[in-house]
């Protein structure tokens, strides 16, 4: 029941990196069969403020076949780990710390999964999704490839997080 929000938050979310020149999105991607994919897995999230869907994510707890290689740095982080995907946040979110919950929810869904780590990739171009990244305490490693079904995607940043174990996390 959420699609037809979650697809108005895509929207806002390609125009409001488009705004900055960033390519990321532009292309048609993400599409509703992947948040379809997503809800099918479980892996899909949405943050309600009141009724209203103010911002979506996908938790992937699979092996990451685009992760195995990286064009420069590498992963620190060997044990199993989690990919944050399909991140958007509602424009009348912007600022309002929502962004920041994501990324705790997220982790502690990975942590509570056995994930050691959690990883996520973004155009290089796209500075506030890295800055907040740095401010929820991902560290850069590097750059990928993504292959979407295209020759040849352009590089992405990674950023991961190591994540505490579950007895130091109190649960």
């Amino acid at each position: 029941g959420d699609l037809a929000a979650i697809m108005t938050l895509v929207g806002e979310a390609q125009r409001y990196i488009a705004h900055f020149g960033i390519d990321q999105w532009q292309d048609g991607y993400p599409q509703a069969e992947l948040f379809v994919a997503d809800m099918a897995a479980g892996s899909s999230y949405v943050f309600l403020e009141g009724d209203a869907v103010r911002a979506t994510a996908a938790l992937s707890l699979a092996h990451e076949a685009d992760y195995d290689q990286t064009d420069s740095g590498g992963w620190v982080c060997s044990g199993p780990y989690a990919v944050i995907h399909r991140l958007a946040l509602a424009d009348a979110a912007r600022g309002t710390g929502l962004i920041d919950e994501v990324f705790s929810v997220m982790e502690g869904l990975a942590a509570e999964a056995g994930r050691s780590c959690l990883r996520i990739d973004t155009h290089a171009g796209n500075l506030a999704m890295r800055a907040v990244l740095r401010r929820n305490g991902f560290c850069y490693r590097g750059e990928i490839r993504i292959y979407r079904g295209t020759p040849y995607e352009k590089p992405r940043v990674i950023y991961e997080k190591q994540l505490s174990s579950s007895v130091e996390r109190g649960s």
